[in-house]
């Protein structure tokens, strides 16, 4: 899909209204496509690569934290190596704070849908209708979109939030609404008819694209990214630059294009020179099936995952433009995404404001853990000392 640079729907409106008006609206739009065109110039390979590279020496001391403590949450904290040797059965007591506060405060969390109200930027009809209906559209964000995507995305959200200090909201157009007829038909549009008809057409179109629109489903999907797959340049404000790094099985990744001659044999080298023979970034009918899912499910790099056949993938954003490489090499892209911002929303559990990442971003249990570590580390150590020296023995008795 290629970016449309889109104005303040009430001046559109207003300028649509004549040819004149239409007119200025093109201009100014083409004025914005130059504008973006110069800020945002389309990437290399190479470039998004180098990327990659510097937000991940950036990110290391954070991510350092964030993995300590997803141990302490997912209870596979363990005694230093030196203590582990004198214990009798190797067997670890943890007290299971952190979890047990973290699902405590994620239950409260998605308890109740959240309640939004979007305050009218004007007090023209016009404004209050359109806040009105913004209000309406969000408050019903969360249950449409789980139920669209059969998966609680939201809940997902709460625990990186909660556990990861930031979750991270991918958002990506379906396509759903690049087949539907969404264009007046002739017999829908008459310049000078009289009030009645035009009131009866301009039905008729609302009846048959709201039957179109309904069938269609959501035109977005959401995805939780990962905090330590994201890779983030730092910036006042909405995200500029972003890049999704993930581990993924070879068999989900290649799926669609599997399902061609040939595919599953071919490197990825292979697949992009094959990719280029059907028309490259063209819309040549028959190239999207052999392009790459890129939502299959990922892992971490520095993870260790179940997967026997891995391959690395790269989800690179920023305000115009979108890629996705496997293994080094770019299967997808660059291409324009379609939105006029960066589609990758981070949501902060606290944000102290402070310049370096890992004081920056806290999470609910940022802090607890050596606490936690010491509470773990004592009544392992004297539980394992109960157990092999509170043992019953058979004591001799002899005469004096």
């Amino acid at each position: 899909m290629s970016y449309s640079p889109t104005l303040d729907p009430e001046i559109e409106d207003a300028l649509s209204q004549t040819p004149e008006g239409r007119d200025v609206a093109r201009e100014l739009g083409a004025k914005e496509k130059r504008r973006r065109s110069a800020e945002y110039p389309e990437p290399t390979t190479q470039d998004i690569l180098t990327f990659v590279d510097v937000q991940r020496s950036n990110n290391a001391i954070w991510w350092e934290r964030i993995r300590s403590e997803r141990q302490l949450v997912d209870l596979e904290d363990q005694l230093p190596a030196k203590w582990q040797k004198g214990l009798k059965d190797g067997r670890r007591i943890r007290v299971a704070w952190a979890m047990n506060e973290l699902r405590r405060v994620a239950a409260l969390m998605l308890a109740n849908n959240p309640k939004v109200t979007v305050k009218a930027e004007g007090a023209t009809p016009t404004a209050r209708d359109r806040a009105m209906k913004q209000t309406r559209w969000l408050n019903q964000l969360k249950p449409g979109v789980e139920r669209a995507q059969r998966t609680k995305v939201f809940g997902q959200a709460a625990y990186r939030q909660l556990n990861d200090s930031v979750a991270y909201f991918e958002v990506y157009l379906t396509g759903a609404y690049d087949n539907p007829e969404l264009q007046r038909q002739p017999e829908e549009t008459a310049d000078f008819a009289d009030e009645a008809t035009r009131k009866a057409m301009a039905k008729s179109y609302m009846d048959r694209t709201e039957k179109l629109l309904q069938k269609c489903g959501l035109p977005f999907g959401i995805r939780v990214g990962n905090a330590t797959s994201v890779l983030a340049e730092d910036c006042e404000g909405p995200l500029k630059r972003v890049a999704i790094e993930e581990m993924k099985p070879r068999a989900t990744v290649f799926g669609e294009a599997a399902k061609n001659d040939g595919a599953w044999n071919m490197s990825v080298t292979e697949l992009r020179a094959k990719l280029d023979n059907r028309g490259g970034k063209s819309k040549q009918k028959g190239w999207r099936s052999w392009v790459p899912s890129p939502f299959a499910p990922g892992a971490p790099v520095d993870e260790q995952s179940d997967w026997a056949d891995e391959v690395k993938t790269v989800r690179y954003y920023d305000e115009r433009w979108y890629a996705y490489l496997v293994d080094g090499v770019c299967l997808d892209g660059p291409r324009e995404h379609g939105m006029s911002f960066c589609p990758v929303i981070p949501v902060p559990c606290f944000d102290t404001g402070a310049s370096q990442r890992h004081k920056r971003y806290w999470s609910i249990i940022t802090g607890m853990v050596e606490q936690e570590l010491a509470i773990n580390d004592i009544l392992t150590r004297e539980t394992d000392a109960a157990f092999t020296f509170g043992r019953p023995r058979p004591v001799i008795l002899t005469a004096v």
